[in-house]
């Protein structure tokens, strides 16, 4: 990058307190509490039902989007919010080994005390899905479509074990004084995610089941906004935090019908994924921001074989670095490697066991579809940028692109910077932009 040309500042257009883009794309306070009641039920029932077949109390953990902080609201109509609750069980249950047969006997006794759960409540319940079981219904009237998918998982014995239930309060004497402190604040602490949704704070909301040597602490010393200084040595502090989950290992999605069960990295995924957040302010506020705006230009622009969050996640995350107040620059940054990335095979060395795995699952021609459709949002974000000198040509342009949650009624949210006579050609800015001391620690990638 170079320092001495100078880009439109539409850092607002996306932060805006009142209107800004990232404020439209966070669910709803009652959106959380709705979810969040419909999880206590669900668990409530598979727990008891499970038990009483397997002799095990089954452990929940959050999974996808909402495991790692950049769950969004729908970007159309038509489109539903999804919510995924992973139910696990250790591999003990499952001594017959893997079969048809063993999955389907798991599937029936889930899905016979949630037909009563779904007919108390009124909900749908569809026995349909390969790889989960999944609720409808369950959003009162006004708000987003939604389901609730519940997949079901084997794990390792002592990898179960090493999972703490977060149902079970254990005996005072046994609890650690950090546990004490996280029971405390879960209890005292009030959740507002009407500013940011911290993948931690998300974690202790939903009272989720956690690993051993997962350190959760809810960010009570969060910045509204993070665009308030933080310095370096916060940075280091949080990355001490960090504790190897050596239990952690792949684990098996239990497929109805099918004999043998899909390996799953789940965990490995969010395990790399939180640990590179921890690098960053805010747990990796505005690195998980620009993960919120590349899904929602993906699903506004809604096309077949559209890229998957995750191979979205490893793209910006190995691309990103930290700009502080400017969420535009930071990105473009990304912007700059999408079409190439999304052209070719999706890896990251850094996901423990998951090194060599190709994430980008569309088809050659699929592949070309998706990088055209990159290029174009490039090229458009590259004229807001660099070229325009008309605020509101810069916000009908990203409305194009991203649709109609950007604020294109809110003029004053870009500032002008182009010189007219100034041949621009990369990203830059007029005043000084602080740039994190540690990047994402995955590192460039050719042909990926």
């Amino acid at each position: 990058m170079s320092d001495n040309l100078k880009t439109n500042n539409l850092h607002s257009v996306f932060k805006n307190d009142t209107d800004g883009f990232f404020k439209k794309l966070l669910p709803k306070g009652e959106q959380f509490q709705v979810f969040k009641d419909c999880k206590d039920q669900i668990k409530a029932v598979i727990e008891i039902q499970v038990e009483k077949v397997y002799g095990v109390r089954p452990k929940f953990r959050l999974q996808g989007s909402w495991a790692y902080g950049v769950c969004n609201a729908p970007a159309l109509p038509e489109q539903e919010m999804d919510f995924d609750y992973g139910c696990y069980l250790p591999e003990s249950c499952f001594l017959e080994g893997q079969s048809a047969e063993v999955a389907n006997k798991l599937f029936e006794t889930v899905e016979e005390c949630l037909d009563i759960l779904c007919n108390d409540n009124g909900w749908e319940l569809d026995k349909e899905h390969k790889n989960c079981i999944r609720i409808r219904g369950f959003m009162p009237q006004g708000q987003p479509k939604a389901h609730f998918d519940i997949p079901l998982y084997a794990l390792p014995n002592e990898m179960f074990d090493d999972l703490t239930d977060a149902s079970v309060k254990q005996d005072s004497s046994t609890v650690s004084k950090e546990e004490a402190s996280y029971d405390s604040i879960q209890e005292s602490r009030s959740f507002d995610f009407s500013e940011d949704v911290d993948p931690n704070n998300l974690s202790l909301f939903f009272n989720e089941s956690t690993f051993s040597g997962t350190t959760l602490s809810a960010n009570l010393s969060y910045s509204p906004s993070y665009d308030s200084m933080i310095t370096e040595d916060s940075s280091k502090a949080n990355a001490k935090n960090i504790k190897k989950r050596s239990k952690i290992k792949n684990v098996s999605l239990i497929q109805r019908d099918e004999d043998e069960w899909l390996v799953s990295d789940c965990e490995k995924v969010r395990e790399w994924f939180l640990a590179e957040c921890e690098k960053y302010p805010n747990t990796g506020q505005q690195l998980r921001a620009v993960i919120r705006y590349l899904k929602s230009w993906r699903d506004y622009n809604q096309y077949q074989k559209a890229p998957s969050s995750v191979s979205l996640m490893i793209i910006a995350t190995e691309h990103y670095q930290h700009l502080q107040q400017r969420d535009d620059r930071a990105l473009f940054e990304i912007l700059l490697n999408l079409e190439h990335a999304l052209k070719n095979d999706i890896k990251c060395k850094y996901i423990e066991g998951h090194s060599t795995e190709d994430f980008n699952r569309a088809n050659n021609e699929q592949r070309e579809e998706n990088a055209e459709l990159a290029s174009e949002l490039c090229s458009g974000f590259d004229r807001v940028l660099h070229k325009s000198q008309n605020e509101n040509t810069c916000l009908n342009i990203l409305e194009s692109l991203f649709g109609e949650r950007i604020p294109s009624n809110r003029p004053d949210l870009v500032t002008i910077n182009v010189d007219t006579k100034a041949s621009v050609a990369t990203v830059v800015d007029n005043a000084p932009v602080q740039v994190a001391a540690e990047s994402a620690s995955i590192k460039p990638q050719i042909g990926g």
